[in-house]
């Protein structure tokens, strides 16, 4: 699948619908750490990836959930927000929100601390690992006048999570870019 080059508008619209995001999640008491096509935009351009259909990512850390409530109220803030919810994980080793507005997608997953790294189970037998490092302390970055926390040593990071983070590809293919040692099988 081709990716299709973004106007300005669907940029600011993209650009706000982040920071809408973000502010639901500082609002209760989260740290939204920003990664995804979003992060790689801002290293590679300084901006937003021009072309869709990029799925942004904030990752939070799951033991910043206290209680059901507190994670029903993040979903009904998402919701009042004007977010549609998409996708809903509710567990420790599993959760994740993915909402929309109009074409574009933020995925909001949890790690859980797991030994030195920070995991999450995306499958029965699929564990996503991030070491501790990249998620206890964090560089600050501006992206169209909004300021979000992304990961420690971000070429570090992003090297973790792609193969080659430097050179664009846009055929579309889901995790075409991800580096092996990121997302292992546990049999």
């Amino acid at each position: 699948m081709e990716q299709i080059e973004k106007t300005e508008k669907q940029q600011a619209f993209h650009n706000k619908m982040l920071a809408d995001c973000q502010a639901v999640l500082k609002h209760n008491k989260l740290t939204p750490i920003l990664t995804g096509s979003a992060l790689l935009g801002y290293m590679r351009t300084g901006d937003l990836l021009t072309w869709y259909p990029p799925g942004s990512v904030f990752i939070i850390r799951y033991h910043e959930i206290k209680s059901e409530q507190h994670e029903q109220k993040i979903y009904d803030d998402l919701i009042n927000s004007g977010f549609e919810i998409i996708k809903y994980f509710k567990k420790k080793n599993n959760w994740k929100i993915t909402v929309r507005r109009d074409i574009f997608l933020i995925e909001i997953t949890g790690f859980y601390k797991d030994g030195k790294n920070y995991a999450r189970n995306n499958t029965k037998h699929r564990i996503k690992t991030i070491p501790k490092r990249f998620l206890s302390k964090f560089q600050k970055i501006e992206i169209r006048g909004t300021e979000y926390i992304c990961p420690f040593e971000i070429e570090n990071y992003l090297s973790h999570l792609y193969t080659d983070w430097k050179t664009p590809i846009k055929t579309g293919k889901r995790g075409e870019l991800r580096n092996k040692a990121y997302s292992r099988f546990t049999k």
